[in-house]
């Protein structure tokens, strides 16, 4: 499908043009894939009124995207990023032109271009920063409008401070029923490696509302998980193209070497890797030539590839934005295949979210909490995410038993007390003390013990 033809796409630029006519600032929300940098692209070129455009991105890969959609579309632009002058020289380099695309670090060091009337800050959730919120202040008259897939804050906090409007371009299930996008298979931690994690984050310290990098080190940055970690993506995504979101770069790094050792070809991002090696390395990835990416941080965001199988999810979070921004790498359409999310930080059970199902967003909370609630469970069989009423597993068909609500549970706990009575009582009590006399005569223990055990469970 050629550029801007999707319906939706039409629509928000239409209705967005719409919005900012009437407000000053607009926060454009759509899932991951379904084509902001499209949508803004199409409507700078149909909105004539903005003379000088400025986009705002914060990763080279950002950056590179807008400038070859919006060079797609015949508009006349230009790049201001020092990462990018030292890949490309001046030949992106274009100060004359209406769209300037710029990353934030080097608009903070340069200054504004002068005579912007237009704002476009792209992965919109970041505009709560210093460095986002020093760009509006010295264009206090420019229209902003905002992209993202995830409009909440890390303080669990709105972007209703920023921004006047929400504009909901999208649903995902609609977006899926169109075939635009596809729901992911999501696999939960297997049982022994769920217990290892939730154990090791007892007592996490936090950083900026999430887990910080130490914490989540000691929680999953073990050999044993490390191993199974690996186990798990060549049993669930045999020679298919894989990215792992790991916690930190030594994580990032032992995971790799992991995969080596066991004949799968890895590589290793980080915020350290050069805009070229990056390129070169994704680029390997979509060829065939490496079958793993591992990562910190830095494919959680505006960097898609249509034929990626296998998201894995290395480490927990206590961000739901961050979880849906790295899950949803996994839900472009591409040919007949179905991709899949390996959840290895608990998170899907913790957040109660299931990649590729609807939320609904505000200004105020960002995310609803009613919304999210959808109850998950995992199959007892094969350990495939499932919502929480369903009692035959999708992936392969084992039936449950129905999960009982906390007031099914009540109900059935106070009809069990009605029907105590003192006889069955006296005859629990005589059961216990005649296995506790057993136990005490097999390791030789004296009677105060067995009166210790009769009071600890019964009283008195």
């Amino acid at each position: 499908m050629k550029i801007g033809k999707r319906p939706y796409q039409q629509r928000a630029v239409k209705n967005l043009r719409k919005e900012l006519k009437a407000s000053k600032r607009v926060l454009a929300v759509a899932p991951t894939a379904a084509g902001k940098t499209v949508i803004a692209s199409l409507l700078i070129k149909a909105s004539p009124e903005y003379k000088k455009v400025l986009w705002v991105a914060h990763r080279w890969e950002l950056i590179d995207q807008a400038y070859k959609s919006l060079k797609d579309l015949g508009l006349d632009v230009g790049i201001l990023m020092a990462q990018d002058e030292s890949l490309h020289g001046q030949e992106r380099v274009n100060k004359k032109a209406r769209v300037q695309v710029a990353s934030v670090q080097t608009i903070s060091k340069r200054g504004v271009p002068r005579g912007v009337d237009l704002i476009v800050f792209d992965e919109a959730h970041r505009v709560a920063s210093n460095s986002y919120q020093s760009i509006i202040k010295s264009r206090p008259r420019a229209k902003v409008l905002g992209l993202t897939a995830t409009p909440c804050r890390n303080d669990k906090k709105g972007l209703g401070d920023f921004f006047n409007v929400l504009y909901d371009v999208a649903k995902y299930s609609d977006l899926q029923k169109q075939k635009y996008i596809v729901k992911p298979v999501t696999w939960s931690t297997p049982t022994d490696m769920a217990k290892l994690v939730r154990v090791g984050l007892k007592g996490a310290r936090t950083s900026k509302g999430d887990y910080s990098k130490a914490s989540m080190a000691k929680a999953v940055d073990k050999k044993f998980l490390v191993g199974r970690v690996v186990e798990e993506a060549i049993r669930l995504a045999p020679g298919k193209p894989k990215v792992v979101f790991a916690c930190t770069v030594p994580h990032s790094k032992r995971l790799v070497k992991e995969f080596l050792r066991n004949g799968v070809s890895a590589m290793h991002l980080d915020a350290d890797t050069s805009p070229e090696d990056r390129a070169n390395c994704i680029k390997d990835l979509s060829s065939g030539d490496i079958e793993v990416i591992c990562n910190v941080g830095i494919l959680t965001e505006g960097w898609d590839l249509p034929k990626l199988f296998a998201v894995i999810i290395a480490r927990p979070t206590k961000s739901k934005g961050l979880f849906i921004q790295m899950a949803g790498r996994g839900q472009r359409r591409y040919k007949n295949s179905r991709p899949i999310v390996i959840d290895h930080g608990n998170n899907v059970t913790r957040l109660d979210i299931i990649p590729g199902d609807d939320m609904k967003w505000n200004l105020e909370k960002g995310v609803e909490e009613s919304d999210t609630k959808v109850k998950v469970r995992a199959c007892e069989e094969c350990d495939a995410v499932l919502e929480r009423g369903s009692l035959i597993c999708g992936q392969c068909g084992h039936e449950h038993e129905p999960i009982r609500t906390p007031a099914q549970e009540r109900e059935e706990l106070a009809a069990e007390l009605e029907q105590i009575t003192r006889t069955k009582l006296n005859e629990a009590k005589a059961a216990s003390l005649t296995i506790a006399r057993k136990i005490a005569k097999e390791v030789n223990a004296p009677q105060s013990w067995v009166d210790g055990v009769m009071k600890l469970k019964y009283g008195r």
